[in-house]
């Protein structure tokens, strides 16, 4: 695991940390409730460490899939309204390339749009500008880290759910 991202929880298809202020969701398999379920005590770790506030990122990669039971859907609308007040910004990273990935971003957009959040949601398809966006929305916006470092710090996350065979289970 990266030595900049501190781990907050894991399940069988997320897991959850904060980078340099910013509380990161990385779905790597089809989540589930108990996945879901997961980013309460996450997002309560994270309360206490950013108690103004924070931005979340939310990265969907390719082996997650695009859909989410029920059940699932539930439970991550749920824990995220028990934390909104703390929530400063949410972004969501959708890694999935060409017309497919742009129509699935268009859409999550949209409906963010529509579901009048009480902070700003922005949808996107690379990493560097959802942390970019990220860390203008973070408790003290005056420190701002490298987002150039954030990137290499999740990328190895990201790789280390590959290394270790915990990337595309379900």
């Amino acid at each position: 695991m990266a030595s900049d991202f501190a781990e907050l929880e894991r399940g069988a298809a997320a897991v959850y940390g904060d980078v340099s202020g910013v509380w990161a969701m990385i779905l790597f398999g089809r989540p589930t409730k108990p996945d879901m379920l997961l980013a309460r005590p996450a997002l309560a770790a994270m309360s206490k460490r950013a108690p103004r506030g924070f931005a979340t990122l939310t990265w969907v990669l390719p082996e997650a899939g695009l859909s989410m039971d029920e059940d699932a859907r539930k439970a991550a609308a749920g824990v995220t309204s028990e934390f909104g007040a703390a929530i400063r910004a949410q972004a969501t990273l959708i890694e999935l390339g060409g017309f497919q990935g742009a129509t699935v971003r268009a859409i999550v957009a949209g409906l963010d749009m529509m579901s009048r959040s009480s902070c700003p949601k922005r949808t996107f398809g690379n990493l560097a500008p959802a942390l970019e966006w990220c860390v203008t929305h973070r408790e003290d916006p005056s420190v701002t880290p490298a987002v150039d470092a954030m990137c290499r710090t999740l990328e190895g996350v990201r790789a280390s759910l590959r290394t270790t065979g915990r990337a595309g289970r379900a």
